[in-house]
């Protein structure tokens, strides 16, 4: 490859580094919903503060995301510099906007955007430049087949050090503009997919509640047309991001650009699994957490304010009966089909249940109103825990076997 030639490698451009060990995750670090939302920041200037941003790896996933983590760095990391197996790496990097990827690869390479205000550690190294489009134009190259690619070659195994970002081979693209628009837009796409839903701490409302109609089954087809949209938009991107580096490369004889749809790291439409997000979202609003008059997290270590929960009023005291009949006139049930009634509207509130028992898949001579009760009494704990990475927000207190509370 002749293109080779005219190359340099990424240690000539920037600095990479494992970042923070802390000696003791167990004590330093926590999903971002583990922790009180008041003591919780994104800026790290703001030293009064607890918890701020850590990237820690996770899922193969490229160009944002996988943003989950929170780490105690209270009075500048004073705790964690005084565990006796800690240490910090590429202090001058830290909390400024970089790229990072996942140590251990078990399958293929992936590498993303982290904005300034994190941290990250030896899980999910990062690469920082102090030009900004240069930055971006390196996460264009490692996130198209180039990247891995050459990855393969400078190191075979499942563990990718800072030594093998160092030895890439960087050429600079002769149309920089273009490829900076087009990774800041594989970017936006990316974050807006991760911020769909509640495990993203900037999660603002359910897609399902984002289209102005009263029917549940025409807000679906929105949602779904949109994030159908938004997949084949960044396919698109990645396969013509892909084409300029196999040409810059020299490598179309060893190389294609096209993209098959299970390495499209955003997410479609699912009907089963958006249903269940939106009951998520729904007991949110029950307890409190999240609000139908404004976006985001409403309640998360803050003093209870009822005044924030006009529209749809929440749980004062955030305890929901679950129980296989109905005995309590504020049950679950009662709760979910009111949030139904104002969130979309008493006309279609019949329709939308059946919508939704059919998405949760009836059983014979099951009337919707039963299959969602026994989707609250049987599934819901599961999914939320599973959903929360055994790091629950609600607890299920039982005097059964996943019967009744």
């Amino acid at each position: 490859m002749k293109s080779l030639e005219k190359s340099i490698y990424l240690k000539n451009l920037g600095i990479a580094s494992e970042g923070i060990k802390t000696g003791n995750n167990n004590r330093f670090l926590r999903l971002w919903f583990e922790v009180d939302d008041t003591k919780f920041t994104f800026n790290k200037k703001r030293r009064l503060f607890k918890w701020y941003p850590h990237h820690k790896g996770g899922d193969f996933r490229r160009w944002y995301g996988n943003n989950d983590y929170v780490i105690n760095w209270e009075n500048n990391g004073y705790e964690i510099k005084q565990e006796d197996n800690s240490g910090i790496q590429g202090k001058e990097i830290l909390f400024k906007g970089c790229i990072s990827w996942g140590k251990i690869t078990s399958s293929s390479f992936s590498i993303r955007w982290i904005d300034e205000g994190h941290s990250f550690d030896s899980g999910s190294p990062a690469f920082f430049t102090f030009d900004n489009e240069r930055i971006l134009e390196i996460l264009a190259i490692l996130s198209s087949k180039i990247g891995e690619y050459f990855f393969k070659l400078i190191n075979p195994t499942i563990n990718l050090q800072v030594g093998n970002i160092y030895n890439f081979p960087f050429i600079s693209h002769p149309n920089l503009e273009y490829v900076i628009f087009s990774t800041k837009k594989c970017i936006d796409i990316s974050r807006q997919d991760w911020d769909n839903f509640e495990t993203s701490w900037d999660f603002q409302t359910h897609p399902l509640l984002r289209h102005n109609t009263k029917h549940l089954t025409e807000t679906f087809t929105n949602w779904q047309n949109q994030a159908e949209i938004a997949f084949r938009q960044l396919q698109h991107l990645e396969e013509e991001n892909n084409r300029y580096w196999i040409e810059a490369y020299e490598l179309q004889d060893e190389l294609t650009p096209e993209v098959p749809d299970d390495q499209i790291t955003i997410r479609r439409a699912d009907l089963n699994k958006d249903i269940r997000s939106l009951i998520s979202y729904a007991v949110g609003c029950i307890l409190g957490r999240y609000s139908l008059d404004k976006p985001g997290l409403i309640h998360a270590g803050q003093p209870f304010d009822p005044s924030l929960h006009r529209t749809f009023p929440a749980s004062n005291d955030a305890i929901i009966p679950i129980t296989d009949q109905a005995y309590f006139d504020q049950d679950i049930i009662t709760r979910f089909l009111e949030f139904l009634r104002i969130a979309y509207s008493p006309d279609t509130l019949t329709e939308n249940l059946n919508f939704i028992a059919n998405a949760l898949t009836l059983k014979n001579g099951e009337s919707p109103q039963e299959r969602i009760r026994r989707y609250f009494l049987q599934e819901f704990i599961s999914d939320h825990i599973q959903t929360y990475k055994k790091r629950p927000i609600y607890w299920l207190f039982t005097s059964g076997k996943k019967t009744r509370l």
